[in-house]
């Protein structure tokens, strides 16, 4: 993704892409960074689903709604 990066930037060119060796300086020149496998979308639309959560939701939009005088526009939200 790096080497293609470069190449879109003008950096590198196709026949001389980054190298391993290049990753690992990089990594080593910036260890604050880490490699992090990302979660599914299923887990966290799981933890946003609970009743209360909804719940919430659902108290919160009716407050902004009262507010703003537009209880009769649902259709817009």
């Amino acid at each position: 993704m790096a080497s293609e990066y470069a190449i879109f930037l003008g950096k590198r060119d196709k026949e001389h892409p980054l190298t391993q060796k290049w990753f690992r300086l990089f990594v080593q020149r910036w260890p604050e960074l880490k490699l992090l496998k990302s979660r599914g979308l299923e887990i966290q639309r799981a933890k946003a689903t609970n009743t209360y959560t909804v719940s919430t939701y659902y108290t919160e939009l009716g407050h902004i709604l009262d507010k703003y005088d537009r209880k009769h526009t649902p259709e817009r939200i």
